[in-house]
């Protein structure tokens, strides 16, 4: 797995907002994995049934290999990928996975926003003493995710400081 591509963001004036992204990849397809385990290497897609009209909403790497990529329809992954094993989604699942990676990120922050099921905001420019800069932060993150869940891959931690403004209203619900 790559490291996060970050810029040092040491040269920022003190106070200045710090929001870290945290975008996880494949997240439905890892789901399915994590749950069934004798998936692992093989190609998911997960949509439903590659005769209904869905489309493809999330696939592993080897499902990604042949063709079979989120966002076309199910029988054309069927299609570019016959041996695929379609699961719909396993929104349980889903949920629980995410609820465990949320409880590890506010370790690094109280103010964490949850975008999507896979998708996360942190700001993190109180917790710069503790964690370092956010390119350190970010490195932390990637490396907690990575060792703590198996089938799940962060596929980008980024840290954003033109979204500082946004990241002020986290947690102030």
């Amino acid at each position: 797995m790559s490291s996060p591509t970050l810029g040092r963001d040491g040269h920022l004036p003190s106070g200045t907002g710090r929001i870290l992204h945290v975008d996880v990849d494949a997240f439905l397809a890892s789901v399915e994995i994590a749950e069934h385990p004798e998936l692992e290497g093989k190609a998911v897609v997960i949509g439903g049934s590659p005769g209904s009209r869905n489309i493809v909403m999330s696939s592993s790497y080897a499902a990604r290999a042949c063709g079979a990529r989120p966002g076309i329809y199910l029988a054309e992954a069927k299609r570019l990928c016959p041996h695929a094993i379609f699961r719909k989604v396993d929104s349980g699942a889903a949920n629980r996975l995410r609820d465990r990676l949320t409880r590890l990120l506010l370790h690094f922050t109280p103010r964490v926003a949850v975008t999507s099921v896979d998708d996360f905001l942190l700001d993190i420019t109180d917790a710069t003493r503790l964690h370092g800069d956010a390119m350190q932060a970010a490195e932390r993150i990637h490396c907690l995710v990575d060792d703590q869940f198996d089938a799940i891959e962060v596929e980008y931690v980024g840290w954003m400081p033109r979204s500082a403004q946004f990241g002020c209203n986290l947690g102030t619900g």
